[in-house]
């Protein structure tokens, strides 16, 4: 990478960092082996660290709210309630993956295999648009409440490769699509609505705890997990 791509990297990433709040509007395609996913929603950001998104995603509408490190998620469908904190969760999990991805845009990219592709104008704002590879992550968990907990290890991350369009304005990404040998066709866009303006602070209490709701924490089963030791051993129904 060369000193002028590292400027770049670094300015719009401080540009990010700066914003007090944004609404947006977002839509993502992509299809996991034979499945087809279409996801349309809306998501709120409120500095330091809140963060609402309400998304339909092949017809399910799935609600994640981020109140300091506190996160729940759930389908407004269903009775379960994933719950957990970030500060407990210490490295990149499909968990946390995407909570703020709007002002992160370069966290899941290996920034060895960065390359600068130059600006371009699409409809009124000017886009920074930049080549990588996915970063390989040391571990991905997956939970079935139903049957108890399970764990999938996957030491090497199979290369996907990566088109970024970040906004020159405000440094949040715009765009991005992709393509790997488990996922194919991905595109992720974003349409700014409101940047720095007021939010309405209710957006980020911790709903999905109402009748017909269970709460599921796993916060600290994701912990236990990664922990060889504990590999044996069932989690705590606490």
């Amino acid at each position: 990478m060369s000193d002028d791509v590292a400027r770049l990297l670094g300015d719009l990433e401080a540009k990010a960092r700066s914003l007090r709040s944004y609404v947006c509007a977002y839509r993502s395609d992509y299809q996991s082996g034979t499945i087809p996913f279409h996801v349309e929603g809306r998501a709120f950001f409120l500095r330091p660290d809140k963060f609402r998104s309400v998304a339909q995603v092949n017809g399910k509408e799935i609600v994640s709210t981020r109140n300091g490190s506190k996160v729940r998620r759930y389908a407004t469908q269903g009775h379960e309630v994933w719950e957990y904190d970030l500060k407990e969760i210490p490295l990149p999990t499909p968990l946390n993956a995407g909570v703020d991805d709007l002002l992160s845009p370069f966290a899941f990219v290996d920034r060895r295999s960065l390359r600068y592709e130059g600006a371009e104008v699409v409809g009124d704002r000017v886009r920074h648009v930049f080549l990588g590879t996915l970063r390989g992550m040391e571990s991905e968990g997956l939970l079935d409440t139903r049957k108890g907990f399970s764990l999938r290890y996957r030491p090497k991350v199979p290369r996907f490769d990566l088109r970024l369009c970040v906004d020159a304005e405000t440094g949040i990404l715009l765009e991005m699509t992709g393509s790997g040998p488990s996922v194919a066709g991905f595109t992720k866009s974003f349409t700014l609505e409101q940047v720095n303006g007021s939010v309405d602070e209710s957006l980020f209490q911790m709903t999905g705890s109402g009748v017909g709701y269970r709460i599921v924490r796993i916060s600290d089963l994701m912990i236990h997990a990664m922990d060889a030791n504990y590999a044996d051993q069932p989690p705590s129904k606490n």
